[in-house]
């Protein structure tokens, strides 16, 4: 047998689900982030009022111009605009309703947006099919009433370049439909040549359809405007929450029961998940950057920030389970040099110095015990990560035997330290010598060195512990 051995220590499942039970949380989530609420509200109200503002100034500009049509389709116009402007009014009642009920519920924010813009599509079909058949009672009464060809051919003519104009000078068009205006100017442009030609029953027919696909387009960008905006605002809001669900996990204080009594801990999630907290609050941040200038982004752009963000809110309600995980592990290594230490002191074994690689609870422990003739033990008890996320630990044992070279009395040590631990509820596999070091003391003399041990790693030596 030699002075280094190996071996790995489990712990059972039982055991370890009642440390875990042991181990609690105890902020309460839900008032955490209810404690959110008001800071989401103030940025939500913003965006809202801002898109309020731009609603109004739309049909505002819109009355304007359609106060210059014909007398029949300025009245339609005007019928028109009134029911979107209605429209638009319940629908962002209905998302101020919304967010009184679902603040920090993203994923049901989302769901009630799509039934929203659902129902707000249905009207708009609606408002096209009664346009369509106005449309075409204009078109009759004209010709009831007589006029010449060429006159309603102008006023066919001039009523479409208004709804044109406005089209262009209210919608974001090229955003939402890119080439339709154009191909409105274009349609518009052969009805002024036919008019110009004289081919007055040519252009009054053109024009009608040129009104009515105009009419038709801007209804798509009332539809269109309406499902931006409502996405922009879920995923601006979403983003918010889950940044403030990041600063709000930070820390998380634990409730530990021991032996000796309940302990608190206050655990910094960002150090105990290696820097993921940090790493899930600058995507967050990024994506809200994005978000406050969203000119360039799409409908489907929008609805990918929504799910970029609820994937971020799991990850970080799952950081708070990881560290304490992990400081539960911590908490076993800690345990097992205890154990160690319980099974040796009786031989006369004492400890003479104790630490966490780098003094860093993710790490390793080292801890060195010396007898009365001068024999000193080195355990490192080091994290070992498993496919089945159970929790393992390495161990190395190093004998520096100076007064003898005893292979029984190595055996007898050993014996000790694995009857404690199957007291103690761990596995621990059969201990094999590492190749090389058979039946002679331990020499890697650098493990005694507790100072090197307690020095930071460099960037480059440092492993992410997996517990």
């Amino acid at each position: 047998m030699s002075g280094e051995k190996c071996a790995y220590i489990r712990i059972r499942g039982s055991e370890y689900n009642r440390m875990l039970r042991a181990c609690r949380n105890q902020e309460n989530l839900d008032a955490l982030i209810g404690n959110i609420s008001d800071k989401i509200s103030k940025a939500i109200h913003n965006i809202r009022d801002q898109w309020r503002s731009a609603v109004k100034a739309r049909y505002e500009s819109a009355d304007a111009r359609i106060a210059s049509m014909s007398d029949e389709i300025r009245r339609m116009e005007t019928e028109h605009t009134e029911r979107l402007r209605d429209q638009s009014e319940r629908f962002q009642h209905s998302m101020d309703d919304m967010e009184n009920r679902f603040t920090t519920q993203g994923e049901e924010f989302a769901r009630l947006i799509r039934l929203r813009n659902k129902a707000f599509s249905r009207t708009v079909d609606e408002q096209r099919r009664d346009l369509e058949q106005k449309i075409a009672r204009i078109a009759g009464q004209m010709a009831k009433q007589q006029k010449s060809e060429q006159e309603s051919a102008a006023v066919w003519i001039a009523d479409a370049s208004t709804m044109a104009e406005l089209i262009a000078s209210d919608y974001r068009c090229e955003k939402f439909q890119p080439g339709a205006a154009a191909r409105i100017e274009e349609a518009l442009a052969i009805s002024r040549d036919n008019f110009e030609r004289g081919l007055y029953q040519t252009a009054v027919a053109s024009a009608q359809q040129t009104y009515l696909e105009a009419s038709r387009l801007r209804l798509d960008l009332e539809e269109l405007e309406a499902e931006w905006q409502t996405w922009l605002e879920t995923a601006q809001q979403n983003a918010v929450e889950v940044l403030a669900l990041c600063d709000a996990q930070t820390v998380c204080r634990f409730i530990y029961e021991t032996e000796e009594g309940v302990e608190d801990i206050d655990a910094e999630i960002n150090f105990w998940t290696e820097g993921d907290l940090e790493r899930v609050t600058k995507d967050v941040e990024s994506e809200i950057y994005r978000l406050e200038s969203p000119e360039e982004l799409s409908i489907d752009d929008l609805k990918s920030s929504v799910n970029k963000s609820e994937k971020w809110r799991g990850e970080c309600l799952e950081l708070a389970e990881t560290a304490r995980e992990r400081l539960l592990a911590s908490q076993i290594r800690n345990n097992i040099g205890k154990t160690i230490e319980h099974a040796l002191e009786d031989a006369g074994w004492t400890i003479t110095d104790a630490t966490y690689e780098a003094e860093d609870f993710r790490r390793a422990v080292h801890v060195k015990f010396e007898n009365l003739s001068g024999d000193e033990i080195v355990t490192v008890v080091s994290p070992v990560q498993n496919a089945d996320e159970t929790i393992e630990n390495k161990i190395e044992i190093s004998f520096f035997d100076r007064s003898t070279n005893d292979d029984a009395y190595r055996r007898e040590r050993l014996k000790a330290i694995k009857d404690m631990f199957n007291r103690k509820g761990l596995e621990i596999t059969e201990p094999v010598c590492l190749p090389g070091t058979e039946n002679k003391p331990a020499d890697q003399t650098e493990k005694l060195d507790f100072e090197r041990i307690r020095q930071p790693l460099s960037k480059e030596c440092e492993i992410s512990p997996k517990e």
